[in-house]
């Protein structure tokens, strides 16, 4: 190879080594354990989810369910139908036979805990007196079970911890007088529960996780960079990009120059490309903003060689106005320059 290819070589990696302190263009091989790989792996999905959580105002966990007539909804759907179905003939065996409804109240009871704040000590210490499943076994084996007792029981203390947003589920359940169904709206109110205390949690804390959000992020990539030490090709060219021999990197204005230049691709990005590594949690919000940036420049547009072509209209706001609205409604589900 000649000098100057030589030289080209040498300065590609200083470039790259002046945007990514101490990476390399080529990082030697390393032994990477099991643990470390599921470490890292689990340490980008939890850096995901509280960066939503710090960009995103609106954030919320919501109910996922698998689609209509999906193989995955049918097989839930029949094994839910079997489990309530065992549980529904069990039941109506003389006598009962309660071995899979304790089981349930047990989860029942487990759920109720773990819905508690850390300061309400005495309704955890209720609820375990009251829901003692060795006392309630005992009563199963006395046959003295008063089951719509517990069943009240549950369904008062869920419309005391609940948000308004679930009182008609819990109407619902008081009205309820079958058992199966009682179980069963129990434990998908609990569900719904868990989800509201979820989200409260999340609104809690929002201010904090966003706060710190970025040395988080930064301590992640680090470790994922530490399993992975060439993951971020990508994003290096992508930055590269930016970057000619001439270009000055001595100070923070200039990099950040850069960086701000190759934001600005992220605009026009070939979707054929790989997206960076570091922006794939964002790349759909960049989709959605080039489509925005698209629509306002093709509105734009419009609007100017209209009033360029007819010269009464450049002091007619109102009209301006008007063509404006309607052109953003006309554009408003456009996702390309196709």
């Amino acid at each position: 190879m000649s000098e100057s290819s030589d030289q080209g070589s040498k300065r590609q990696r200083t470039l790259s080594e002046s945007i990514f302190p101490g990476l390399t263009s080529a990082s030697p091989p390393k032994f990477v354990s099991l643990e470390e790989i599921i470490s890292a792996a689990k340490g980008m999905a939890n850096m995901a989810l509280a960066h939503e959580i710090a960009v995103e105002s609106s954030f919320e966990l919501e109910k996922r369910e698998p689609p209509e007539n999906s193989l995955h909804r049918r097989v839930k759907d029949t094994v839910f139908k079997a489990f309530w179905d065992i549980l529904s003939q069990q039941l109506q065996e003389d006598p009962p036979n309660y071995s899979q409804a304790l089981v349930l109240l047990s989860e029942i009871k487990e759920s109720l805990l773990a819905l508690l704040l850390p300061h309400s000590t005495k309704l955890k210490e209720e609820i375990e007196e009251v829901l003692d499943i060795d006392l309630i076994q005992q009563q199963v084996e006395n046959g003295s079970l008063d089951f719509q007792y517990y069943a009240n029981y549950v369904i008062s203390l869920m419309g005391k911890m609940c948000t308004p947003a679930r009182d008609g589920h819990i109407n619902k359940l008081k009205q309820e007088s079958d058992t199966v169904a009682v179980f069963k709206g129990i434990l998908e109110t609990l569900e719904l529960m868990r989800l509201d205390m979820a989200n409260f949690t999340i609104e809690m804390y929002r201010p904090v996780v966003a706060a710190n959000s970025v040395d988080y992020e930064k301590a992640k990539f680090q470790e994922y960079l530490r399993v992975n030490p060439d993951g971020f090709e990508v994003t290096k060219r992508w930055l590269l990009r930016q970057v000619t021999p001439t270009t000055p990197l001595a100070t923070m204005d200039h990099r950040r120059e850069v960086i701000a230049q190759a934001y600005l691709e992220l605009l026009s990005w070939d979707d054929e490309i790989p997206f960076p590594e570091t922006l794939l949690m964002d790349q759909k919000r960049m989709v959605e903003l080039r489509c925005e940036m698209l629509r306002v420049t093709a509105a734009a547009a419009v609007l100017l060689l209209v009033v360029s072509s007819v010269p009464k209209l450049q002091a007619n706001s109102s009209f301006k106005m008007s063509l404006k609205e309607h052109l953003c409604l006309l554009l408003q589900e456009v996702h390309s320059n196709r």
